[in-house]
């Protein structure tokens, strides 16, 4: 193969070369952010306390599981809490001579028992999505790093193509 055919090729994997390589830094970059998003969900959630903690990249969703959450559990909480009250199951909660302070206070902390339920059920929701995510960006992850093998290889091979062409067409003057 002629060199300047070879020095093409190798232009051309250079650069490839670059963009994967950039490509597996902002994949990297990504996989720690969410796992860093996830830590946070772990640790009981993301709050307005930790949410300054996110990276950029999952601060929006930090937000918006902050929104979603507590609205998910105020409205989870009210349609059990109604449906208790219609049941009459509040009301065989209270024991004979409970104070009507008494019996708000039961329903206080059943509703907030309800409402820390909610908000559980919709942080393993989440932790769910972050998994798939997490597991996409490692997949895509391996295949640039696999895709980056081979052409560090391929770049191997033009240098070792290209060194034997130069000392195939080096002038040997009389020499042998």
């Amino acid at each position: 193969m002629g060199s300047s055919v070879l020095l093409h090729r190798k232009l051309s994997l250079t650069s490839k070369k670059h963009d994967l390589e950039l490509k597996l830094t902002q994949i990297s970059d990504d996989l720690l952010d969410h796992q860093s998003y996830a830590s946070a969900i772990a640790e009981g959630g993301v709050s307005a306390t930790n949410l300054m903690s996110l990276p950029n990249s999952v601060f929006g969703r930090g937000i918006n599981y902050v929104q979603a959450s507590g609205a998910y559990a105020n409205m989870s909480a009210n349609e059990k809490m109604q449906l208790l009250q219609n049941s009459g199951y509040i009301n065989s909660l209270y024991t004979s001579g409970m104070s009507p302070q008494e019996q708000q206070m039961v329903q206080q902390q059943v509703y907030q028992n309800l409402h820390a339920q909610a908000l559980e059920e919709f942080k393993k929701q989440e932790t769910l999505l972050l998994n798939q995510k997490e597991k996409q960006l490692s997949k895509s992850k391996i295949m640039a790093e696999t895709q980056l093998e081979e052409i560090k290889a391929q770049l191997q091979t033009i240098d070792k193509q290209l060194a034997e062409d130069i000392k195939d067409e080096t002038p040997k003057f009389g020499l042998s």
